[in-house]
């Protein structure tokens, strides 16, 4: 009998903490009680023929989530490879954002950047700094 309470109360530990994790998927970092990724996209542009004029667009919105105007976000777009190495990071001013508005952001990475053939295009990470 007390082998199976132990082993109940083990399992009910395992599952709590496991439903308690934390919330934040390491996709965003920084200021995230006061700003909130929304959405983003990743999409190949060209402004030419020659595929050196190639870049990847990453545009997404955030939402004001401080509970009061936000005279300044500097959004930093990070990118990784496949072994979890930053590469490269790009980032986006975005001004007076009324709280609970959304605002828009973009950054591009150029095809002839370093390491920009290395990225893993499905682990692009966020982290926004309030100013």
């Amino acid at each position: 009998m007390k082998k199976k309470l132990i082993v109940t109360g083990i399992v009910v530990i395992l599952i709590t903490i496991g439903l308690s994790g934390c919330n934040e998927s390491g996709q965003t970092a920084g200021d995230t009680d006061k700003i909130e990724l929304v959405d983003y996209d990743v999409e190949t542009k060209s402004i030419a023929v020659n595929t050196y004029d190639d870049y990847k667009l990453v545009s997404g919105t955030i939402r004001n989530i401080a509970g009061e105007p936000i005279h300044k976000v500097t959004v930093s777009v990070k990118f990784y490879d496949s072994n979890d190495n930053l590469l490269h990071t790009e980032t986006d001013d975005v001004w007076d954002i009324a709280n609970s508005y959304t605002e828009y952001f973009e950054v591009a990475y150029w095809h002839t950047d370093q390491y920009y053939e290395n990225v893993d295009w499905n682990d692009i990470r966020f982290e926004f700094k309030v100013s």
